[in-house]
């Protein structure tokens, strides 16, 4: 009885050990790297008008090809820095309150509960969540803009090959496909906010 009543006061004492000030604000991350490397796959696999483009959503993203920022700008004009600044401040206020990237709600609400996700309702018609694991090269880049400690599944794998023509087919067809398959499995809307 002594060992139960101990560890939740201990518990709760390791908890009240982290700053709440700190957890509150948003953490220092690179805004030119989430432009060139985060955005893009947001965009591409989070930005559906019926899923954080809508305005509903607290977590939005708009660009190209997807809800605008501003109706007035043309559906495929390049993404205008309205549009960048605000994904890039909803993607980092989805990192606070955590002392831990990896238990962020960006990193976990896209992910697979076996892996480690959490609910999140923008499945597939196949059930699946935006990605299956952390081997996920596009969670990776994502996990790895937010500060969190992972091994990429792809680092080395390109490095004898990369910039050859090879390669480059290689990868525009992987996002094809992963392009095509995004298309022929629509998302399930729901009340989920992120």
């Amino acid at each position: 009885m002594r060992l139960q009543l101990t560890l939740p006061v201990l518990l709760a004492a390791i908890a009240g050990c982290a700053d709440p000030e700190r957890l509150a604000q948003p953490p220092e991350v690179d805004r030119a790297r989430f432009e060139a490397e985060v955005f893009p796959i947001l965009l591409r696999d989070c930005g559906f008008p019926a899923c954080h483009g809508d305005t509903d959503r607290f977590f939005r993203v708009h660009g190209p090809g997807r809800t605008r920022l501003d109706p007035a700008t043309l559906p495929y004009d390049a993404a205008t820095d309205d549009e960048i600044d605000a994904t890039f401040d909803r993607a980092r206020s989805m990192l606070a309150a955590v002392p831990d990237p990896l238990q962020s709600l960006l990193l976990r609400k896209p992910l697979e509960a076996s892996a480690g996700g959490s609910s999140h309702v923008g499945l597939d018609a196949l059930g699946r969540n935006v990605y299956a694991s952390r081997e996920d090269v596009s969670w990776q880049t994502i996990a790895l803009w937010a500060g969190a400690s992972v091994q990429r599944a792809d680092a080395g794998a390109h490095e004898d090959d990369a910039g050859s023509d090879d390669a480059s087919a290689r990868d525009a067809g992987d996002a094809s496909a992963r392009d095509a398959s995004a298309r022929d499995a629509p998302i399930e809307a729901g009340g989920d906010a992120e």
